[in-house]
């Protein structure tokens, strides 16, 4: 885990210039103060004796040099830190998609991650604070230190008391940090369910059900119900702290009407001047603002133990350390031996005593009823959930001595949930960056296999896909699916698993892929889960699942003959 060190050395790393001349900025703000305080007091002073209008004149001419000063100075300090503000706002986004890896998605799919994930990133939103805070630290104590030291000129117990007044406005700053942090814990399911409704009304894809079934109110209402309970508890929160601001805001006031009526009291005694009392005045009100801002540097610096806790916790609930370091060059055969599996949190198995073999030069087909297994085990043969030891070998080793990314390589998938990428087809067939090369392959690899894009297509595969962009376009169910289908199909694997992969695309169409995989087999082991019979029987071996079991496995005509499920769900669909 970074140190508070490290975290500042990757943030402003390649933007040290912009760095150090803003601390330079910060540094010389104090000296500029120093010259301000002094001449505020010299015109008060030459205002009580006789001094000549030429050195008043002066003097206020060189208050005016120091306001421009302190004006220009205070836009540049803030032009820059808005400059390096993005700049880490970028590294901290680039590192975040850089950490979240997962190798398995087993954890990924559960709501508990979608909640853990966006109170991560909320933490991780807050860490160029860090930054702000030692910016801020440095002006503040150097102020204090030029403004408290003059004051204790004066008597040495003003400074000592404005200095005790910092004590309880550190602590306040310190417990207001934790408990914003808690206060947004709280409220990310219900942020996370405004925020689902406000996209579920205005997503285009959505209006269809909207406009057909009239139900725009009913989401409406449950949108108005989740945002009143964030306002809720976020007036809540605002006004316990409105009391102890407002309590802890009394200290200073108190403070400095006590040390206002012993200056005065000296002055009456001719122990001040008039310039004294103007320049102590306006020096502990400088003490005072100086003070309060340190809420920042204080929240910055708890918001990154705050952010070390939270980054320390998700990765120990989301680590996926069953990760072994035998490389895979080649997928010869799989095997599942007595595997058992269910989801986290999750009392029923998903799977039961599944037994599977299946070597390279297979076309396999599951099937079996809605919710049976057959999606889940086709991702866990794919490596996409992490299994028990001595449950999953491939080429006779645990796959938990794999290397599991070396295995993924050389397995391609087609999801049942596939995604629909806004890039060009170039893009979504290879999810990499394209050159003329690749497009060239690309294009020769869709030209021999003409089912996988309608010929209106072709001159478009640099087009975006979709309706997020402007000048993008949207293309059918099915002409996504086919898109789908060539990047499973383009990747050079030894393992090609399809999901549901013709649910949207038209019978003849349908045949001329199963064909395809036919053609392909000799190289793979091919895994095709559908619904549809007529096509699982082309296959050359059918896995028949029910209730999380593997309950017939056999050629289609083995399986007819056995009369068993298998053949009352072939009597089924010849019947329909």
């Amino acid at each position: 885990m970074r140190t508070i060190r490290q975290w500042l050395l990757y943030l402003i790393k390649g933007n040290v210039k912009p760095f150090i001349v803003n601390i330079l900025i910060l540094l010389i703000s104090p000296c500029i103060a120093y010259g301000s305080f002094k001449i505020t007091k010299e015109i008060f002073d030459s205002l009580t004796i006789e001094s000549g209008f030429n050195l008043i004149l002066i003097l206020c001419l060189a208050m005016l040099i120091i306001k421009f000063s302190q004006t220009f100075i205070s836009e540049l300090s803030y032009y820059i830190q808005q400059k390096l503000n993005l700049i880490y706002s970028t590294k901290i986004e680039q590192y975040l998609m850089e950490i979240l890896r997962p190798i398995t998605i087993t954890l990924v799919e559960t709501p508990a991650y979608r909640n853990d994930l966006n109170v991560f990133r909320q933490t991780i939103s807050r860490l160029p604070q860090l930054v702000e805070a030692l910016f801020s630290i440095i002006q503040n104590i150097s102020v204090l230190a030029i403004y408290l030291y003059l004051i204790s000129q004066y008597a040495w117990y003003y400074s000592a008391s404005l200095i005790l007044c910092a004590v309880p406005l550190i602590y306040h700053y310190i417990k207001y940090a934790n408990d914003t942090d808690q206060y947004m814990r709280n409220l990310i399911q219900k942020s996370m369910e405004a925020s689902n409704l406000s996209t579920l009304l205005t997503e285009p894809s959505n209006q269809k059900e909207m406009i057909i079934f009239s139900n725009r109110n009913f989401f409406i209402e449950k949108w108005r119900k989740a945002y009143s309970d964030i306002m809720t508890n976020t007036f809540n929160y605002y006004r316990k702290y409105l009391y102890r601001n407002s309590l802890i805001g009394t200290i200073f006031p108190l403070i400095y009407f006590f040390i206002q009526i012993h200056v005065v009291f000296r002055l009456i005694h001719g122990e001040l001047t008039l310039g004294d009392l103007v320049a102590i005045t306006s020096a502990i009100g400088v003490v005072e603002t100086n003070i309060k801002t340190l809420n920042r540097p204080v929240s910055g610096f708890k918001n990154f133990s705050i952010f070390v806790a939270n980054i320390k916790e998700f990765f120990s609930k989301y680590d996926d350390s069953i990760n072994g370091k035998v490389q895979v060059s080649t997928i010869q055969t799989l095997e599942l031996k007595n595997l058992d599996f269910s989801y986290p949190n999750y009392e029923n198995e998903i799977l039961s005593n599944i037994n599977f073999f299946a070597s390279k030069g297979s076309l396999i087909s599951f099937v079996g009823d809605n919710g049976s297994g057959k999606s889940t085990l086709a991702k866990l043969l794919a490596g996409l959930h992490a299994v028990p030891r001595n449950s999953f070998f491939v080429n006779s080793t645990d796959m938990c001595e794999l290397e599991r990314s070396s295995f993924q390589k050389k397995v391609s998938i087609h999801n049942q949930d596939f995604s629909r990428f806004p890039l060009t087809i170039y893009e979504n067939i290879k999810l990499d960056e394209i050159d003329e090369l690749e497009k060239e392959s690309i294009h020769r690899f869709l030209s021999e296999n003409s089912f996988l894009i309608q010929e209106d297509l072709y001159d478009k595969l640099d087009v975006t896909l979709g309706n997020q962009y402007l000048y993008s376009k949207q293309i059918s169910g099915g002409q996504w699916q086919r898109i789908a289908l060539s990047r499973a199909f383009y990747k050079n694997s030894d393992l090609l698993i399809i999901d549901e992969g013709t649910a949207e695309i038209d019978p003849f169409t349908q045949r001329e892929i199963f064909e395809y995989l036919g053609k392909i087999k000799r190289e793979k082991i091919i895994i095709y889960v559908t619904h549809d019979l007529k096509l699982a029987s082309l296959a050359d071996k059918i896995f028949v699942f029910k209730n999380g079991m593997i309950i017939e496995e056999g050629p289609h005509h083995e399986l007819i003959q056995k009369n068993g499920e298998y053949s009352k769900m072939w009597g089924d669909n010849d019947e329909s």
